[in-house]
């Protein structure tokens, strides 16, 4: 088994949240997750919109409301269903990012890369797609996620629309005749 680990020594690791520093009276239970570590070549990425948040100012300060909460917390639930192997997630510094991500786990690496306004060149080689082994969990805005999911599926940067609170998770396969780009899945919380 594999255990997570703060001992990777790439970036900073956001491990010191506890219920008070979520609104509310929310709380999000720190665990310790093991994931089978397979034999598979295919690299995982999951681009994950950060859920509903309140609209206020500084941009970079807005809070999940009750309701992205829920949300962030219903696919941090179906993410931890379906994940079998050695994963990274990295969130953008804005809260609302960082709350969603705390919806899976307390640790993640938090890079300014995939914040507010970054462009697809610089997201795509924070999550270092397609070399990171194992699956990578990125939790960003739109309209970033919704142009990286369309510049991987498609070879174009194109604006495509991601929900609040949804995942896009992609899959880089090696082939015989080259590599091969998946949509493995496509879900909005609202469904879960």
């Amino acid at each position: 088994m594999v255990h997570w680990s703060a001992s990777t020594g790439c970036g900073r690791w956001f491990d010191c949240w506890n219920d008070s520093n979520l609104q509310n009276g929310s709380a999000i239970a720190t665990q310790v997750f093991a994931f089978e570590r397979t034999t598979r070549t295919n690299v995982e990425l999951i681009l994950w919109r950060h859920a509903e948040a309140e609209d206020k100012e500084p941009d970079s300060e807005r809070c999940l409301t009750e309701r992205g909460r829920k949300h962030a917390k219903r696919m941090a639930e179906w993410l931890k269903s379906k994940l079998l192997s050695e994963m990274t997630i990295i969130a953008s510094p804005a809260v609302r990012a960082q709350h969603t991500a705390l919806a899976l786990s307390t640790h993640f690496l938090t890079l300014p890369e995939i914040g507010l306004g970054a462009s697809v060149k610089t997201f795509i080689k924070a999550v270092n797609w397609p070399q990171a082994s194992g699956t990578v969990i990125a939790v960003g805005h739109q309209p970033t996620v919704g142009r990286v999911a369309a510049y991987l599926l498609s070879g174009k940067e194109a604006e495509w629309n991601i929900k609040k609170g949804a995942i896009w998770w992609i899959t880089h396969r090696p082939e015989e005749d080259g590599k091969q780009v998946l949509l493995k899945a496509c879900l909005s919380p609202n469904l879960l």
